[in-house]
């Protein structure tokens, strides 16, 4: 995986328009403070998790006014990076954390139950009610792309 400067996630665009379609990003950030959670911080709560939801819809005129094209099967997801201030933490999206969505929800669900990992093996313990940017790598035959949802609050589970 070929990493990138904070200057080049923090200008990942919102929406990137691939191959006539338009891609979204959208994500959930919490920590677990529920008693028995297998990795505690310092604070008793885990390392932040993340649930991301890439959907695609028509950026150009479609001739099919309001249907949902189907989630290409050749775009595929690979990494995420969180952002908060200048601290970066990037994690591997394993296979089996990829998820297609069903004829009627079209996305790609990008389930990343476990913590996100820096490369030391600990991940980051911002604080719940704070916000990050979480940024997605993409990958087609065409290239690669990066896509980023902004500002998205650390929730809290008890």
């Amino acid at each position: 995986m070929d990493m990138f400067s904070l200057e080049q996630l923090l200008a990942a665009p919102v929406q990137a328009d691939i191959a006539g379609l338009r891609y979204e990003l959208a994500a959930y950030l919490w920590r677990d403070f529920m008693p028995g959670s297998d990795d505690v911080g310092p604070d008793g709560g885990t390392t932040v998790m993340a649930a991301l939801t890439v959907s695609v819809g028509f950026w150009q005129s479609s001739p099919r006014f309001g249907a949902l094209p189907p989630f290409p099967a050749d775009v595929d997801a690979n990494y995420v990076f969180l952002i908060q201030g200048a601290e970066v933490w990037g994690s591997e999206l394993a296979k089996g954390e990829r998820k297609r969505g069903t004829l009627e929800t079209r996305p790609l669900e990008l389930q990343r139950w476990e913590p996100c990992l820096g490369t030391a093996g600990v991940g980051p313990t911002w604080k719940p009610g704070s916000r990050a940017d979480v940024v997605v790598h993409l990958l087609d035959p065409t290239g690669a792309y990066l896509l980023r949802a902004v500002d998205v609050e650390i929730g809290r589970t008890d």
